[in-house]
């Protein structure tokens, strides 16, 4: 993975994928320290791509790794354009590569079917996309030994990953702490958790509160959220609430926080998109639409998604797109091609300027001349 940085011609490097506390972040930071003679750069988010004398001050003829630990980070419209970046980062070091990690499930879906053209392209382009091999259970016996906790009665080969048994002890306390707050404070949680699961990457305070009031399936009325998130942070279940979006702890949302008794995530897809229909949100229903395909294989709700994005924002491309898709796998192959001519004519809007769109037309044994 080192040698795929280093010999860097065009766009190389790697992205690692995986659950929370399996080791990537860590796998990352070690491969970062052997990369002798390089510069590190990990970009804010929430900052603007540097002008050119920035760079040109602080990258001239550098070599340089850049370092971005949890794409989701930069699936924000309004967040870092790593696309204008990475232009900027070849015209001005000498040599460069990306390291880069992705939680899997939902979070991967938000990046690499972003509705940001910038991160939809950074995704396509990283060349090494890759798990990391499953520890052994003599692995994770000798790593428990080493923090203390080979005696206990865990199975730890069992556990899932090294991170899990390492953060056993404190998993443990957050999920005490998480059934002693209250009623409220675990509905926010939910709240996040459903939103989450959904796909969707920007967890903005409007679109948690309206969650959170909707009928279905909190209905909690004039909650003073802005209060309950600042205890959430100083609780730890939250990593920040900044800039109107929240930021909670991956790891703490997937494995600490249950879910309503008695109902599901999936179950509670329906009313969340019923939800952002009333809200005109059609960001917000074209990832629950990618979640239903890529995570779930149910695709006559992955279309239905689409279809109310589509209602309210006609010539949205990555819906068409995604529309087109869902559609085939149902084979319903006529409306695949009106819908495809349709998304091939909004082939501007894409990251890739309609290279997938190609990719169909081929597979249909289609030409675009055929749309005209």
């Amino acid at each position: 993975m080192v040698r795929s940085v280093q010999e860097n011609n065009d766009f190389l490097g790697f992205l690692l994928l995986g659950p929370p506390l399996d080791g990537k972040s860590r796998t990352l930071y070690e491969i970062a320290k052997r990369m002798e003679s390089y510069l590190v750069v990990r970009p804010d988010p929430y900052e603007k791509v540097p002008d050119d004398e920035d760079f040109s001050l602080l990258l001239k003829d550098e070599k340089v790794v850049l370092l971005l630990d949890d794409l989701t980070k930069y699936a924000q419209e309004e967040t870092l354009n790593l696309r204008a970046f990475v232009e900027s980062l070849r015209e001005h070091a000498s040599s460069w590569g990306v390291a880069s990690t992705c939680r899997d499930g939902p979070d991967l879906s938000s990046v690499k079917d972003s509705n940001k053209e910038s991160l939809r392209w950074f995704y396509d382009k990283i060349p090494l996309k890759l798990f990391l091999v499953e520890a052994s259970a003599e692995d994770k016996r000798r790593l428990a030994e080493s923090v203390g906790r080979g005696r206990d009665a865990h199975s730890w080969e069992e556990f899932p990953s090294l991170g899990q048994i390492v953060m056993e002890a404190p998993m443990r306390d957050m999920r005490t702490r998480f059934e002693r707050l209250s009623y409220e404070q675990q509905d926010i949680l939910r709240g996040l958790k459903l939103v989450a699961d959904a796909g969707i990457p920007t967890l903005t305070r409007d679109r948690l509160k309206a969650v959170l009031e909707n009928e279905s399936p909190f209905d909690r009325q004039g909650i003073h959220l802005g209060d309950q998130l600042r205890l959430l942070v100083e609780q730890s279940f939250l990593q920040s609430v900044r800039r109107d979006r929240v930021q909670p702890e991956p790891a703490y949302l997937r494995y600490v926080v249950t879910y309503e008794p008695g109902r599901t995530l999936l179950e509670d897809f329906v009313a969340l998109t019923d939800l952002l229909k009333s809200l005109r949100d059609y960001e917000g229903l074209y990832y629950v639409g990618t979640t239903y395909g890529a995570n779930y294989a149910q695709y006559e709700e992955a279309l239905q998604a689409f279809e109310a994005a589509l209602q309210i924002q006609p010539d949205y491309a990555n819906a068409l797109y995604n529309k087109v898709v869902a559609l085939l796998m149902q084979e319903r192959v006529e409306e695949a091609i009106e819908n495809l001519c349709q998304a091939w004519r909004n082939r501007d809007n894409l990251s890739d300027n309609g290279a997938s769109l190609t990719n169909l037309f081929e597979y249909l044994g289609k030409e675009p001349e055929e749309c005209q």
